[in-house]
């Protein structure tokens, strides 16, 4: 969908506080209030704006270890079970993303959160002697919370809506 420079002007307001009040970027924007209102609107129902969810500070609610795992599914199960069945498997609450991989060594990434590296362990060891016939872990990644760099997609989408209207500032290496 092509969008105006009033709609990515919106969509970057509200990437820095989903709670911006419609008035305050309406007077930032120097457009209607009204204008603001329907632009938000189109957004949502056009699937652009998906909703509007608070950023969590996990090492304050005691979620201090994160791991990334690659799996693959086995044959087996792909012989005995539906995909609805299998994806079950991989939605346990700890996950906090799954990814499905087409083709290749695996066939799905998982990002898990744990409140420690005990909890996670007694997870996985439960997790292989329940499961081992039908998903393999390729490779297991461990990362505390205190080695977190990045964790926004803000500057990606805010860089592909100046991209609309502005050439691409080259690459900087520091």
């Amino acid at each position: 969908m092509k969008l105006t420079r009033n709609e990515c002007t919106v969509i970057k307001f509200l990437l820095k506080n989903a709670r911006t009040p419609d008035a305050v970027v309406a007077r930032n924007l120097e457009i209607s209030l009204q204008a603001v209102r329907n632009i938000r609107k189109k957004l949502e129902r056009n699937g652009i704006i998906k909703g509007y969810s608070s950023i969590i500070n996990h090492e304050e609610l005691g979620i201090n270890v994160f791991a990334i795992v690659l799996y693959k599914v086995t044959p087996h199960a792909w012989a005995e079970f539906k995909d609805a069945d299998i994806e079950k498997w991989l939605l346990h609450p700890n996950v906090m993303k799954v990814y499905r991989i087409p083709n290749g060594d695996i066939t799905h990434i998982l990002h898990y959160g744990f409140r420690d590296i005990i909890e996670m362990n007694g997870f996985f060891q439960a997790l292989q002697s329940k499961f081992s016939r039908y998903i393999e872990i390729i490779r297991l990644y461990t990362i505390c919370n205190g080695n977190l760099i990045k964790d926004s997609q803000d500057s990606l989408i805010n860089s592909n809506l100046s991209l609309k209207y502005e050439q691409p500032k080259p690459l900087e290496l520091k």
